[in-house]
């Protein structure tokens, strides 16, 4: 365990190789942690952005898949052409044909889904109301 302290007590973060502190306590590691630290606080901030500006909270909904989509597909056809954007757009064009299949067959699933509900209930709950009702010994 690193040898620096936090305000809790002792730190338990494992030591850097050749180190006894962790990355965050090894004096000749300060400015890999002030980035560390700053690249953790960017990341927050851009989730929060997300949340605030777009409303994406999750892919609960094909909804929500699609407005990612979209929205990856905006800011990679907004940078400089290369491979990374390619590497995007193709993968977002199999992400909107997959949506398109999901939407395509999502009311005959449910058909399905309704067709083969039980109409009554499960054998077990016949044996559970038995089970109630037998006199008490």
């Amino acid at each position: 365990m690193c040898a620096g302290a936090t305000p809790d007590g002792p730190c338990r973060a494992a030591p850097l190789l050749e180190s006894r502190y962790c990355l965050f306590h090894d004096p000749d590691s300060t400015d890999l942690a002030a980035d560390a630290r700053r690249l953790g606080g960017e990341h927050r901030r851009r989730r929060a952005t997300l949340q605030a500006v777009h409303g994406f909270d999750g892919f609960g909904t094909l909804d929500a898949v699609r407005q990612v989509l979209d929205l990856a597909v905006t800011g990679a056809l907004s940078g400089e052409p290369g491979v990374s954007q390619s590497r995007v757009l193709i993968a977002a064009a199999a992400v909107a044909l997959r949506l398109h299949e999901v939407e395509e067959f999502e009311p005959e699933r449910r058909a399905l889904e309704q067709a083969n509900r039980p109409k009554w209930p499960a054998p077990g709950w016949l044996i559970g109301t038995l089970l109630d009702r037998r006199p008490e010994a």
